[in-house]
């Protein structure tokens, strides 16, 4: 039996430790010194929105800052990459939709857990109102990457004031 990890589990522990701890951990401070509500709708949604977007800053720092690193023994991914001239990257446009992939991964019989929505956006119905809270959002937050790059680095008062800013900016609009 091996007690090697996969490669891909490796990757994980990175993940967990560049993007999943740091907004799981503010988030838990935020629910138990009760400056968020997670019971009410509303608030759900807008912590989802949030953090789903901090979410793809994080994956989006990680991948070439992983590619970049040295792994012990193996060398540096980018620097295997450039010098292997078997490999290439192929486009996007030969990949279907993930939309696509899933659909047939379920007719072939296999099971996929859906995600569902998170909390209540009460600006669904309304696309000009959705709208308006993303510009009034970006007018105090024009980039949501500094919002990540604080919270990783050790402080979370920046994402802490983008959610209650969009939070606020929500409930503003829909009363």
């Amino acid at each position: 039996m091996s007690r090697q990890n996969h490669a891909a589990e490796r990757k994980w522990v990175e993940v967990n430790s560049r993007t999943n701890y740091p907004l799981k951990c503010v988030l838990r401070k935020m629910s138990d010194d009760f400056e968020i509500d997670m019971n009410d709708p509303v608030t759900k949604c807008c912590v989802s929105t949030l953090t789903m977007a901090c979410c793809n800053i994080g994956f989006q720092q990680l991948i070439p800052s992983w590619n970049a690193h040295s792994i012990p023994g193996k060398g540096i991914p980018d620097r295997f990459f450039a010098s292997n001239l078997h490999t290439q990257r192929l486009p996007c446009i030969l990949f279907p939709p993930s939309e696509v992939v899933a659909e047939q991964y379920i007719q072939d019989g296999g099971s996929l857990t859906m995600p569902g929505p998170c909390g209540i956006d009460p600006l669904e119905c309304d696309q000009a109102l959705k709208e308006r809270r993303d510009v009034l959002f970006s007018q105090v937050f024009p980039d949501i990457n500094p919002i990540m790059f604080c919270l990783v680095n050790g402080n979370p008062l920046y994402f802490k004031d983008a959610l209650f800013t969009y939070i606020n900016i929500t409930s503003a609009l829909s009363s």
